[in-house]
């Protein structure tokens, strides 16, 4: 299964996506705020396969997210959800 990191900053939603994709087999990281990805990046956790993130977040959007990561090197596969 997939190790994915989860970001939305409606927390019902987040809780109701990472459950579902938990009861799937995946491993997810949940975070409520965007900003925080460079954190978890940066800390060199579990390989990441996929990105999962809304598009309309504060303070930057998932399409700002994405830039950013990418600056960085981050090359893990993104999906947009909105």
């Amino acid at each position: 299964m997939a190790n994915i990191l989860l970001i939305d900053n409606e927390a019902v939603l987040l809780n109701l996506m990472s459950n579902t994709l938990r009861l799937d087999g995946h491993t997810v990281n949940a975070l409520c705020d965007p900003l925080a990805a460079f954190e978890f990046f940066g800390a060199g956790k579990l390989p990441i396969d996929l990105v999962l993130t809304d598009v309309e977040m504060t303070p930057i959007s998932g399409f700002t997210l994405l830039k950013r990561l990418g600056k960085k090197g981050i090359r893990s596969p993104v999906l947009f959800m909105s």
